[in-house]
């Protein structure tokens, strides 16, 4: 089994826990470290010519997910961001 399966399920699996009323900002940080870890490893394979089935559900996984796990945390930061700016005195 590739590890880069491994590291997108427990990327995927992070981010899904990861509201503010579960693991909050943290676990949305460790589900990007995750992803991050999960596409070097998937290059890594990639590149020693480890090609099999579960490099291809690695790659599923990162293509269904790791845009809407990228887009929300931006999302989110954007949003925190925002209220801090209104929050502010004038």
């Amino acid at each position: 089994m590739q590890p880069s399966l491994i590291l997108a399920m427990l990327s995927v699996a992070t981010f899904w826990q990861s509201s503010e009323i579960g693991l909050g900002r943290q676990g949305r940080e460790r589900a990007l470290r995750f992803r991050d870890e999960a596409q070097a490893a998937m290059d890594a394979s990639f590149n020693s010519g480890w090609i099999d089935e579960t490099l291809a559900q690695a790659a599923w996984v990162s293509f269904l997910f790791f845009p809407v796990i990228s887009e929300l945390n931006l999302h989110i930061a954007a949003c925190l961001v925002r209220n801090q700016r209104t929050s502010l005195p004038f």
